[in-house]
């Protein structure tokens, strides 16, 4: 007997009944590398695929979720919505309205922030106002025109801010267009707008339509951009108030010649330097026009002392960069916005303006500074 080959298919046979069991039968080869760890994750074969981010819809401060509008305002090309043909039934002088008599409707679905390309949705003030801390009087004024001029996006004179954003969420909170001429903050308006369907259009009286209010005339910065479509001083406004307030300058009436509705009035200016004719309209948005003008003020600096000329701006500007109105007017203004202060209202408005046009309205954000540019 071969006792070296029976050793050998003795080994062999002892091997086979050790090491190849748990493999069942088959010829498979054993795997003799030292396993690695994973961490728990057994699939380390497995290609993971990226979860889409959840898309951002921006902070939109709109609730006009349900006007269904559909058809742009093509007023930013001017077409059909010049500042002639508003004439009222009764025969006043419109002077500087709007004009939107072709009631042409917007896409107000379309919200301010999804019209816009950049992120305006939140804004940290001291960022924002940084360049202009420390500054005093008017060297304040010319830091806050850079920081506010070189945000601001011409969006084009059209509907969509005003039907997204002004509406009453404040009074009767019932999403009506709020109109600072029919406005009644204390009691039931006189009368409501809805949005799109009571666009001007043309009006023979009070509650016929509501077309855009420019605070500081068209006519006194000759209706050039990107003034004529600058949030900031545009309202929305019953379009006959509107035509019966015309150019005439805000100021405080003493004798009324026409009285709206909701108390806005027309007639001489009382108390002052000034003689003429004026608008005053009621308390409630005396502060928020105050502050429209400091920004008129403050973001055209550079081009507001050479609008003197223009129209009857000469009773209001005293053509300067700098104090930039007559002192019956600024002490006036001044006024108004000691004892109208911020409503939240303006606040909502103020950054709904930010996130469409991109600026805002310092004096909003920050009303003391009215007194260090202009004094107490």
């Amino acid at each position: 007997m071969n006792f070296k080959a029976l050793t050998l298919t003795t080994l062999v046979l002892l091997l086979t009944a050790c090491g190849g069991g748990s493999g069942g039968s088959g010829s498979s080869t054993a795997d003799n590398s030292i396993p690695t760890s994973t961490g728990g994750d057994s699939s380390d074969n497995v290609t993971t695929t990226p979860q889409p981010e959840e898309p951002s819809t921006g902070d939109d401060s709109s609730e006009d979720n349900n006007n269904t509008g559909g058809n742009s305002d093509n007023d930013s090309t001017d077409s059909g919505n010049t500042d002639s043909g508003n004439t009222g039934s009764d025969g006043t002088d419109q002077g500087d309205t709007d004009g939107d008599n072709t009631n042409n409707t917007d896409n107000s679905d379309d919200t301010a922030d999804n019209n816009d390309d950049s992120d305006n949705s939140a804004v940290n003030e001291a960022v924002y106002y940084a360049n202009a801390i420390g500054q005093t009087g008017y060297g304040l004024k010319t830091a806050l025109s850079a920081i506010i001029s070189q945000g601001h996006n011409d969006r084009g004179y059209n509907w969509d801010f005003f039907n997204a954003n002004d509406r009453d969420r404040y009074f009767e909170n019932d999403n009506s267009i709020l109109d600072i001429y029919s406005e009644n903050p204390s009691a039931a308006d006189p009368y409501n707008f809805t949005v799109v369907t009571n666009q001007c259009g043309n009006y023979r009286g009070e509650d016929d339509c509501y077309n855009r209010e420019h605070a500081f005339p068209q006519s006194w910065f000759d209706k050039d951009y990107p003034m004529r479509s600058d949030v900031h001083h545009l309202f929305a406004t019953d379009g006959y108030v509107n035509g019966r307030r015309s150019n005439h300058p805000y100021g405080n009436v003493g004798s009324a010649s026409w009285t709206s509705r909701n108390g806005s009035r027309l007639g001489n200016e009382s108390g002052s330097q000034f003689n003429g004719t004026v608008f005053e309209p009621i308390d409630e948005f005396k502060g928020d026009l105050a502050r429209a003008y400091f920004y008129m003020a403050t973001r055209y600096e550079s081009q507001i002392a050479n609008w003197q000329g223009n129209g009857n701006a000469d009773d209001v500007l005293n053509g300067t960069s700098n104090q930039v109105f007559d002192l019956w007017q600024l002490t006036l203004l001044k006024q108004w916005h000691k004892q109208d202060p911020v409503s939240k209202k303006e606040q909502d408005r103020n950054q709904a303006a930010f996130e469409y046009q991109g600026n805002r309205n310092p004096f909003v954000d920050n009303p003391q500074w009215v007194n260090e540019i202009w004094g107490n």
